[in-house]
Order: structure tokens, then sequence, then C-alpha cells
């Protein structure tokens, strides 16, 4: 990947840790010096500092067009009318890139829009495929605790420790009990998820999203099932095929080798025919780590279309 010159800035705004510690990680191993990195917040005022569990604190400043300068790129988190104006003035100032990771179809064409891990997944299964060649796809969805950011991370951790001391625990978060457990959702007809997939992938046909809180702190997995037309019955393989040239995606060959202790940035999927016109899969990946991954990519990428290149 073609890396910016070695000092560049970069804006974040909008308040999401868990997605800020995934981008400055990458942004670091980019070339992003010590305080090049300048977090925002999502609406005019003051500054504020946010300390968590660890005693870690984070410094926002305004959302001010005085702090808005010299950045060589801005993330978008938030989704309030003020950062998206905010960003729009500074770029126009500065010529800074807006890669815009709130999906949902909000963003500009002159922004880098990043759509979420899920819904980039799925559409690009579809896009694998041929969207002609797909009548259906259903796909479940396993999501960890960290789909609800820090807070849900933190409720699991606390009511699997109650549970293990012989002690009720307190549900808030989930509103349920979900260590040791697991909480189906209802699908829901018609959903955003759903939209943008059709909306990022050009399909027509028919979608169904069920999804499935698991007790597990990090990472989702998706199991699917797409129906293809007639004929196709060699899809499964045009879709390894494509998918294999996406950079983010990561082909396992069996499907036992799907555990790591350890979370990564790539999109892992596994792939086989079931039968002549069904195809099966299952994929494995981190919705920030993944989202942050693919965001650094295209902000590299417009950088060194500029000429910001080391």
């Amino acid at each position: 990947m073609p890396r910016p010159e070695k000092k560049f800035r970069c804006a974040i705004i909008g308040k999401s840790p868990l997605m800020e510690d995934e981008l400055l990680s990458l942004l670091k191993s980019e070339g992003a010096g010590h305080g090049s990195v300048v977090s925002f917040e999502e609406r005019p005022g003051g500054t504020s500092i946010d300390v968590d569990d660890n005693d870690e604190a984070r410094i926002y400043l305004p959302l001010s067009a005085e702090y808005m300068t010299d950045f060589d790129a801005i993330f978008l988190l938030a989704n309030s009318r003020h950062a998206a104006v905010a960003a729009e003035k500074a770029a126009a100032d500065t010529g800074a890139v807006i890669v815009d990771l709130r999906g949902g179809g909000n963003g500009s064409r002159e922004y880098e829009n990043v759509p979420p891990t899920e819904q980039f997944i799925v559409a690009s299964l579809l896009k694998a495929a041929g969207v002609g060649n797909v009548r259906s796809i259903s796909w479940t969805l396993y999501e960890s605790a960290s789909v609800e950011g820090e807070k849900g991370v933190r409720e699991l951790f606390s009511q699997t420790a109650s549970i293990l001391n012989f002690k009720k625990p307190e549900p808030d978060v989930f509103k349920e009990q979900v260590a040791f457990n697991i909480l189906p959702r209802s699908p829901v007809p018609g959903s955003d998820v759903e939209s943008d997939v059709k909306e990022i992938s050009g399909f027509s046909g028919f979608l169904s999203r069920t999804v499935v809180q698991i007790p597990v702190f990090h990472g989702s997995s998706a199991s699917f099932l797409m129906e293809v037309f007639p004929g196709h019955q060699n899809a499964s393989i045009a879709m390894v095929e494509a998918l294999e040239k996406i950079p983010v995606f990561s082909r396992q060959r069996e499907i036992s080798g799907f555990y790591h202790p350890e979370q990564r940035p790539d999109i892992e999927f596994y792939i086989e025919s079931a039968g002549t016109d069904r195809i099966w899969g299952w994929i494995r990946f981190d919705k920030y780590k993944s989202h942050a991954a693919m965001a650094v990519e295209r902000m590299v990428s417009r950088l060194e279309k500029k000429g910001k290149k080391r």
C-alpha cells in the first residue's frame, strides 16, 4: 500500500472510543507522528475530557474553524450536521480529504465514503457472485458485545464476573443477560442495513437479515446462504476469485480454521457450494478493525494521488 508523507495530520470528528483507538493505531503505523492526530467534538462547544475505566483521558477540541486547520485528512464519525459542515469547510479551506465512516448514504460524492463492515461484506458477496446471477441472499449476524461500544464490552465483563461469583447479573445495555447466553433479535424488513446493501451493490432481489447477540467481547461472525439462478452453479468459484482480489478479504480454505484468539483487521471468509443453486459461507470480522483498515486505506490512496507520499 502506498504511504503518505511522514508528516501528515489527521482530524477525527465524533466520539467512538473503539473506532478512535483503531484509527489511531493504524495512522501511527502509516507515519502520523505524536500529536498529529486530533480528536474533535461533534458539535460546537468547549473542550471536553473523557476518562475511561482505565483512567485514560481522551481530549476533544471544540468543533471550531480556528482549530480545523492544517489537516491532510478528516475522519468523520459523527452524524451531526455541525460535524459535516465543519469538515466540509475545513476541506474547502485546506484541501483535506474527508473520509466518511458514518454509513447510511450521508456523505457527499466528494467524500471517501466507507460503508460499515457488515454492509460492505454483503454487498461484496453479491458483486462477486454477479448481481444479476443472484435470486436471494439471507444472512445471520452473530454480534459481539463491542457492537454497543465500550459500554457493551463493560457490561458483558460485569455480567460474566457476577455469574462467576454467584451473583445476579445486572442488565442495562442489552436489557437482558447476555453473559453465557444468546439473545435472538427479530428480523426487521427494510432495515437500514438492507437498504444500504442494495444501494451499494445494485441488487434488487430478496434480502433477509437476522441478528443474534452472543457473549463474545470483540469480533463478529456471519453465516450466509445465497440462492443463484439456474445455470450459475459455478458462481462460488467466481466469488472466491473476485473476493481474493479485494485487499481486506482473506480466504480460509477450511471451516475449522476460523478461530483466532486475536482480532484481525482483515475479513476472513469461507465459501462452498450447497447444491447446484445455493452457496453457503461463513464470515469472520471485527466491526471496528476492518472498518478502520478500509478507511485508512482510502485515505492513503487519496493522499498518494494528491502527491503526498514518501
